[in-house]
């Protein structure tokens, strides 16, 4: 007779958790690319006297599609999907924290966004 482990479907495991921490030297980017779609992301910035940009393109940037986090500020847990997060450090070197949940879909298989306005150069 089977025990009742070997009677039990293989767990799928359908989101799993990612951390980083970094810094972005002054006036300059930084992205951080994801092997798999994000299902919620949630940003910290933990260092630096000036402001840390946070946008999903370089161009963002230039365009103000952006957020921007102060010191010891964070974001709340945002659900969206994205296959990059791009920081951008304004007035100082800036620190960040990242906790993102993953989900099962290869970023490869999602468009690149090429512009800051969503998708309107996909």
């Amino acid at each position: 007779m089977a025990s009742f482990a070997d009677t039990q479907k293989a767990l799928v495991v359908n989101r799993v958790p990612y951390f980083k921490t970094g810094t972005v030297t002054d006036g300059a980017t930084a992205t951080v690319a994801f092997d798999n779609l994000t299902d919620e992301i949630q940003i910290w910035c933990v260092g630096g006297a000036g402001a840390l940009q946070i946008g999903v393109t370089t161009a963002g940037f230039s365009a103000g599609s952006y957020i921007s986090l102060a010191l010891n500020n964070s974001t709340q847990p945002i659900g969206m999907q994205i296959k990059q997060v791009v920081f951008k450090a304004v007035g100082a070197d800036m620190s960040y924290q990242i906790l993102a949940v993953l989900n099962r879909s290869a970023s490869a298989t999602y468009p690149d966004l090429t512009t800051a306005n969503g998708f309107e150069g996909v």
